[in-house]
């Protein structure tokens, strides 16, 4: 029988553990099933014995890392029994060390969700971020609470999506009510059929770009770039891109959507280019799916700007 294992990350009063119990409460997510529940990190929120008696579930508690073994595991599995496991993780442990350990295959990673405090994000951003941001690398969720009218959704959803594309994210408000509301608006407009993108709005645009493309679908764009001819492109192909730093020196890389190009242009690799071009929706093996393809219109040669590392807002 496979045992699903739900492990949720976050700092010391992120609200993980509360948003634990309200997880395991829920009679629609838990069911009565038996509950295996692994402690890493004591927090302000208390599991009272009457709670895990009535949510059938048992605990182990972790005091250190290097007791997260796969003897462990297959121990408190034979133990209790569980249907599924709950892991609330110490958020200073490295998460590869536990998502690299080699489980039998009746353990299954079921979901990876993280929680953020709004309201000190910012700073664990700018002091921690290396922290921050390998907490929510892997995570399927990424839950943003204590939320206010002014929180940044869309600067720290860019924070997020920036290294974890796939991750779906939520906002909860300081009542602990689900905020739909629009993230902020974009910085150019959108709602245009020619969109210009400033230097600074590069990392902004490649991100939407990537998670809502159809919006972008048949309109025309023009940004400054690095012209990369890629020999796993034909050769009407090229990516024109720059070079984003999304967490540290470590994760800059190159940012770009392939375009196509008819005729003879001539441009050299990794020449500074202007580029206009109008844009479609196309599946594609480099995308994995659905992306933006860029059909370029005209192509003009350029100094290298004066900020030529980006970030992705």
């Amino acid at each position: 029988m496979e045992i699903p294992i739900y492990m949720f990350t976050g700092f010391l009063e992120s609200g993980k553990s509360s948003f634990i119990k309200e997880t395991m409460a829920d009679e629609d997510f838990a069911g009565g099933r038996k509950i295996l529940l692994i402690l890493c990190e004591e927090g302000e929120v208390e599991f009272e014995e009457d709670f895990l008696k009535e949510c059938n579930a048992a605990v182990e508690v972790i005091s250190h890392s290097d007791e997260l073994t796969t003897k462990f595991f297959i121990d408190a599995a034979n133990k209790h029994k569980p249907e599924f496991i709950i892991i609330e993780y110490n958020g200073v442990w490295n998460l590869d060390d536990i998502l690299n350990l080699p489980l039998p295959s009746q353990f299954v990673w079921a979901e990876i969700l993280s929680t953020i405090d709004a309201s000190t994000f910012e700073g664990y951003v700018a002091n921690m971020r290396q922290m921050i941001i390998n907490q929510v690398r892997e995570s399927d969720v990424v839950i943003f609470n204590r939320c206010t009218e002014g929180t940044p959704k869309g600067s720290y959803r860019r924070v997020i999506k920036a290294v974890n594309m796939r991750s779906q994210i939520i906002y909860e408000t300081v009542d602990g009510q689900i905020d739909d509301a629009a993230d902020e608006e974009l910085p150019y407009d959108i709602n245009s059929d020619k969109i210009d993108i400033l230097d600074e709005d590069y990392g902004i645009w490649y991100l939407d770009g990537m998670e809502n493309p159809d919006v972008y679908d048949g309109k025309s764009v023009t940004f400054t770039a690095i012209a990369y001819k890629s020999p796993k492109l034909t050769k009407n192909e090229f990516v024109p891109g720059r070079f984003v730093m999304a967490c540290c020196e470590e994760d800059i890389a190159f940012y770009g959507f392939i375009c196509k190009y008819d005729g003879q242009v001539e441009f050299e690799d990794k020449e500074w280019v202007k580029v206009t071009a109008d844009i479609s929706v196309e599946s594609r093996k480099e995308y994995r799916g659905k992306g933006l393809v860029l059909n370029l219109k005209k192509l003009e040669k350029t100094e290298k700007p004066e900020q030529d590392l980006l970030f992705f807002g």
